[in-house]
Formats: C-alpha cells, sequence, structure tokens
C-alpha cells in the first residue's frame, strides 16, 4: 500500500490544478490542459470528487488531494 501511495504521489507532483467551476453537468476542474468531472480518468488516476477548492483523485485505491493555491 505505501507504494502505491509513493507511486501516486509522483504522479500528483506532475499535475497542476488549474480550476475548479461549477456547470450545468455539475462540478467540473482543469487539471493540467484537461477539463475533468467525476469519475474521469487522468494519467491513471480517477477524479473521485470535486468539492471547494480541493479535488480528490485515487490511484490503484489509494487517494491523492489535489488542492486550489
Amino acid at each position: 500500500a505505501e507504494q502505491i501511495q509513493q507511486e501516486a504521489q509522483v504522479i500528483a507532483m506532475g499535475m497542476e490544478l488549474w480550476s475548479i467551476t461549477s456547470t450545468p453537468k455539475g462540478m467540473c476542474c482543469m487539471i493540467d490542459d484537461k477539463v475533468l468531472y467525476k469519475g474521469d480518468n487522468y494519467k491513471d488516476m480517477t477524479v473521485e470528487s470535486i468539492e471547494g477548492k480541493v479535488v480528490t483523485l485515487s490511484y490503484k485505491g489509494s487517494p491523492v488531494k489535489l488542492k486550489m493555491d
């Protein structure tokens, strides 16, 4: 489990959370140049939730949070 968490952190380090927005389809976020909704996949990670200024991703079941500055 620790190995997976470390892999998840390495992948997330290369990601930049640009924005979080409410749309008619629900909440979405922009990570790097991709617009993502809950359930979408990006760089082997799945968007689990988009709330406030935090996006929670999961990698092989291990959660990773990206926060807006």
